[in-house]
């Protein structure tokens, strides 16, 4: 990030003018400009042991993937507003939340919504005080998913979008198979051909992927236990 505050405000500013997008991004000569468009991985130690795989992006790269990502937040906006955090029976807590205000159309940046500390210990607080008391109808899982950026598929969190999102709203945003091969292709690049999504310093975007990921995820357990309650409630009917 003190590299990004050094840059001259006139190189920042050339990345605004829609000719730039013409030349460097639509007809895919960023994939070209190798020293413009660049991408370094480098090594940061975790808290206890281990390393994660970090990757630092040059400015122009780092605006190409943030468009990209604000692009799939737009997308994805009314499915995560109005029906995943609408769910009764869904109380999930993560970092990662993004948001466009609805009056404003600004981008909706807090400490509460991306950082996941805020969002973990709401959920610890709810897990505790759900296991107090009569608990022999309760079932907790504590997992940890390990590597979890760099398993990510972004087929596949197309597939949901694709099988998840209004239709008019696919149409109005050009979420096509183009689209979708399009943005499959950058992310296949930035990762070096592998799966994944990069994991970078200060990366709200990446945030946001891991967290969309994990509101499909919650949406697909909701299902299996709505299917596995239904078939119970089935067979202690009497006939």
């Amino acid at each position: 990030m003190f590299y990004y505050e050094r840059l001259d405000s006139t190189d920042k500013q050339k990345l605004r003018d829609p000719k730039y997008f013409e030349q460097r991004v639509a007809n895919n000569l960023l994939y070209g400009l190798e020293q413009e468009f660049a991408i370094h991985s480098y090594p940061v130690p975790k808290s206890n042991l281990g390393l994660r795989k970090y990757r630092f992006f040059t400015y122009p790269m780092r605006i190409a993937y943030y468009a990209i990502g604000l692009y799939v937040l737009r997308l994805s906006q009314e499915l995560v507003q109005q029906y995943y955090k609408s769910h009764e029976r869904i109380h999930a807590d993560y970092g990662g939340s993004l948001l466009f205000d609805e009056k404003t159309d600004k981008l909706q940046l807090s400490y509460n919504g991306i950082w996941y500390k805020p969002h973990y210990r709401r959920f610890r607080s709810r897990v505790r005080r759900a296991v107090q008391g009569n608990v022999n109808n309760r079932v907790v899982i504590h997992i940890d998913i390990q590597n979890y950026f760099e398993e990510l598929s972004i087929p596949t969190l197309l597939g949901f979008l694709t099988e998840n999102v209004k239709p008019s709203i696919q149409k109005e945003m050009k979420f096509d198979p183009i689209t979708r091969g399009q943005i499959a292709s950058f992310f296949e690049f930035i990762s070096n051909g592998r799966v994944g999504i990069p994991q970078t310093d200060n990366d709200v975007i990446s945030s946001f992927l891991g967290y969309l990921f994990l509101v499909f995820g919650d949406l697909f357990l909701d299902q299996e236990v709505n299917r596995a309650q239904c078939a119970n409630m089935s067979e202690t009917e009497p006939l």
